[in-house]
């Protein structure tokens, strides 16, 4: 959810000497995608993907 990706990015500014966050790189997945194996990791991957190949 919105409220949730936010509150992750948030999380992250509390540590400005890493570079993601200095460079406001920080990205949102949803973890129940990617920590079970199953139909859903396609859709893991996909959004990695398009985190990756958008930053590039």
């Amino acid at each position: 959810t919105p409220e949730k990706e936010k509150a992750q990015k948030e999380f992250w500014q509390k540590e400005p000497s890493i570079p993601a966050v200095q460079n406001n790189e920080i990205y949102v997945v949803n973890s129940e995608w990617l920590s079970r194996p199953g139909p859903r990791t396609i859709l893991g991957l996909k959004e990695l993907a398009k985190i990756i190949y958008k930053t590039k």
